[in-house]
């Protein structure tokens, strides 16, 4: 295990878990807005706040702009990472970028696909049919795709098809969570249910909603301009049901594989799935983020933290 270890003014020594420090904001700072301010607060401090680059190590490869899926004349896609060609199989992990399920792209997950790859993981970061092209449940069924289509070609890359993670920050941690949980019963699996499992052996949901049909989904969805209405394709009040079958707190079952749940400032918003995982004796971790805005896990020196607990919690459950 690599543990990097940040020494700098402005960081206190919260526990992470993995004996890394965690970022603190100074006394008397006004709350940032956006990653510039933060970048200036702690920029007083010593400690550098940027978006994180990960080069790739020798003999990692990449292979982009693979068709896992075609909807109609629609293709969908995902970036491929493969690690340095070993005799040992290597486990797999689908990345779901995040952007309120409205934006984003594929390549906002390269960083963490080739630090994973870097440490022999095959990684596989895709596209998804976003809520201004396809509402509720387009998402979900093309992120199952992406996991048949790797398992059905693991053995192409040395990987093997039954050990898969998934990991999503944001909405990605959404759609993660709920691929995840959602079982036959959910009836999300797509049209290609008949072409393999889509199930997945861990899961790692990075500050994202879990209960969508709670009362701060339904807070939010009354918002003009709402992410969750564009989504869903109405308020909570109008599409209760389907908010529901979002949520994946209600698909919780001893099916559900172990779960890494990373907070930012609190686990408030998770109490309800930690609740029922617990009930079922569902193997699950969490982590809290201090310091930072929500994406903060995509910056330095959150990512690093985040990556770490990330690769210590695959190799309890996946290797």
């Amino acid at each position: 295990m690599r543990i990097l270890l940040i020494i700098a003014l402005g960081l206190s020594l919260g526990e992470t878990g993995l004996g890394q420090p965690m970022p603190s904001l100074p006394k008397g700072s006004k709350w940032p807005q956006n990653f510039r301010e933060l970048r200036e607060i702690y920029k007083s401090t010593g400690l550098e706040v940027k978006r994180a680059v990960v080069p790739k190590a020798q003999g990692v490869m990449a292979k982009p702009d693979i068709v896992y899926v075609r909807r109609g004349g629609r293709e969908l896609k995902l970036d491929l990472f493969l690690p340095k060609p070993s005799k040992k199989v290597a486990s797999i992990v689908v990345l779901i970028h995040g952007g309120g399920w409205r934006k984003g792209s594929r390549t906002g997950e390269h960083s963490k696909a080739i630090w994973l790859a870097n440490r022999g993981y095959v990684a596989a970061s895709v596209e998804y049919r976003l809520a201004g092209e396809e509402k509720f449940p387009a998402a979900i069924h093309d992120c199952k795709d992406a996991v048949r289509w790797m398992r059905a070609n693991a053995k192409r890359f040395n990987a093997s098809p039954d050990r898969i993670a998934v990991c999503g920050g944001s909405a990605g941690a959404h759609l993660a969570a709920l691929m995840a949980a959602a079982g036959p019963l959910a009836k999300l699996e797509g049209p290609n249910e008949t072409k393999g499992s889509s199930a997945v052996q861990a899961v790692i949901v990075i500050a994202g909603p879990t209960e969508t049909d709670g009362e701060r989904a339904g807070e939010q969805s009354r918002k003009p301009d709402s992410n969750y209405r564009l989504f869903f394709g109405g308020t909570i009040d109008e599409v209760r049901s389907i908010y529901a079958r979002a949520s994946p707190a209600n698909w919780i079952s001893k099916e559900t594989p172990p779960m890494l749940i990373i907070g930012e400032h609190s686990m408030n918003s998770a109490q309800a799935i930690l609740g029922k995982l617990n009930k079922m004796k569902i193997p699950n971790e969490t982590l809290v983020l201090k310091g930072g805005i929500h994406g903060e896990w995509n910056w330095t020196p959150w990512f690093s933290i985040t990556m770490n607990r990330v690769d210590n919690f695959l190799n309890q459950h996946l290797k």
